[in-house]
């Protein structure tokens, strides 16, 4: 009987301890299991994930980078087409000024930029450019066909004229949908000026219209006003060309200005 119990015991411990050395390898192999098969797969996924990321970012980016870089090479290549299409210097554009402006003699006011805004606006031949080209020709190209071309020509031709004289123009290239359009404007000021110059603009095309005239302007960063000059009305300050997107040239100050 003694031996019976005593074998008993031998036995539950025997098994304890087998049962404890499974548990044991049991735990091990869970260890080796997570580090050495799940951490490392882990790891590996994240990387992957990681990477995957980066290259889908980087295509992303250089995707932009290319349209950006596009974008930036056309408008640059633009404003030195109309850097070098306003040809001021050039003698026949300076003679044409001269003689538009010499009527109202004196320092640069606005009645020498109504001469030259009158005459072209009443003697400007539209003709389009060649199919799938957009050509720019210099003012005094434009003066020497006997004032002929299409919007960017006109916006040229008015925008040298005036600067010719003394005044600070700029160009406005514009977009609806696949159309397009330039216009230039003239400088006015602040407030008190563009005041001054409605009622200026009233009384001296007033007169063509039963009402007043609306005049319309665009306002720059630095809070200055200027003035709509497009040949599509028959007076300054006419009605905008509806636009998705604008570009502002400054030709002679060597920059431009993306709006919207």
């Amino acid at each position: 009987m003694f031996f019976w119990q005593t074998s008993c015991v031998y036995s539950i411990e025997s098994i304890q301890k087998n049962l404890k050395g499974i548990v044991e390898n049991i735990r091990s192999y869970k260890r080796y299991l997570i580090i050495n098969v799940l951490l490392p797969s882990f790891l590996l996924f994240s990387l992957y994930a990681s990477l995957d990321n980066i290259l889908q970012n980087h295509s992303i980016n250089k995707d932009y980078d290319k349209v950006h870089d596009s974008q930036y090479n056309f408008q640059s290549s633009k404003l030195t087409i109309y850097q070098k299409a306003m040809d001021v210097n050039n003698p026949v554009t300076r003679k044409y000024a001269l003689q538009l402006a010499k009527n109202n003699p004196g320092s640069y006011n606005f009645k020498q930029v109504f001469s030259i805004y009158d005459d072209l606006i009443n003697n400007w031949n539209y003709v389009n450019d060649p199919i799938s080209m957009d050509l720019v020709s210099k003012a005094s190209f434009s003066i020497d066909v006997g004032l002929t071309g299409d919007c960017d020509d006109y916006a040229i031709t008015m925008a040298s004229l005036i600067e010719c004289i003394g005044g600070r123009t700029r160009i406005i290239s514009a977009t609806n949908g696949n159309s397009g359009h330039a216009y230039a404007e003239v400088h006015v000021g602040d407030q008190k000026k563009k005041q001054e110059l409605i009622q200026f603009l009233n009384k001296r095309y007033g007169r063509f219209y039963k009402n007043k005239i609306a005049v319309h302007f665009s306002l720059d960063d630095v809070g200055d006003y200027w003035l709509n000059l497009d040949w599509t009305a028959k007076h300054p300050g006419g009605k905008y060309y509806k636009s998705d997107h604008e570009t502002i040239y400054y030709p002679t100050q060597n920059y431009y200005v993306m709006t919207k």
